[in-house]
């Protein structure tokens, strides 16, 4: 994946995340109470997601056909090593699928 390609996908996202579309999918894991950070905390971790934080994607959502998902990791003053993993729907609508602290060490 280029970086032209994550700053496009990252430019996007970030723009429905300004604009108020955006939401975390409810889970069985309760991503902001297992980080003890807020929506608004949140949001602000997914804003300063950069090039550099990127992991994976686009890959298909097997749950939504036509739709992909984005995995970063991003070093947090509250907690590091965060697990995240987001879409942008064909609709422009942000949405937060994983959130939480990274179960394995991040590679260097």
């Amino acid at each position: 994946m280029s970086k032209r390609e994550i700053l496009t996908f990252l430019r996007a996202f970030k723009r429905a995340l300004a604009q108020g579309d955006w939401e975390i999918v409810q889970r069985r894991a309760d991503y902001a109470q297992m980080t003890e950070m807020t929506p608004t905390a949140i949001k602000l971790t997914l804003l300063a997601l950069t090039p550099r934080d990127y992991v994976a994607g686009p890959e298909g959502d097997r749950d939504r056909p036509g739709e992909y998902l984005w995995k970063f990791r991003k070093d947090d003053a509250a907690v590091p090593n965060l697990y995240i993993k987001v879409k942008l729907t064909p609709q422009g609508h942000a949405k937060v699928i994983s959130f939480h602290p990274s179960r394995y060490p991040r590679r260097r």
